[in-house]
């Protein structure tokens, strides 16, 4: 897994891309400016990055039941932001 340090993430953002049979769900991290990294859950270390993320102040856990209803049409959801 990428390592990042918590303090530097600025925004936290889930969606899905469709893919015509199933939705993929993806998380971007930004880090100010235009730096961000991008995962997806079929990624390897998904869960992992799950986990770090979920330990900065105020990240909204029950992102996943905003990004993934409906199925097959396009969600978008701001888990973190540093600075609303």
């Amino acid at each position: 897994m990428m390592a990042f340090s918590l303090d530097s993430v600025e925004r936290v953002e889930f969606f899905k891309r469709d893919r015509v049979t199933t939705d993929l769900i993806c998380c971007q991290v930004t880090f100010g400016g235009d730096h961000w990294l991008e995962w997806d859950e079929d990624m390897p270390d998904w869960r992992g990055m799950l986990a770090l993320l979920e330990r900065l102040p105020g990240f909204d856990r029950n992102w996943y039941s905003k990004v993934s209803q409906p199925p097959f049409e396009p969600s978008y959801h701001i888990a973190f932001a540093r600075h609303p």
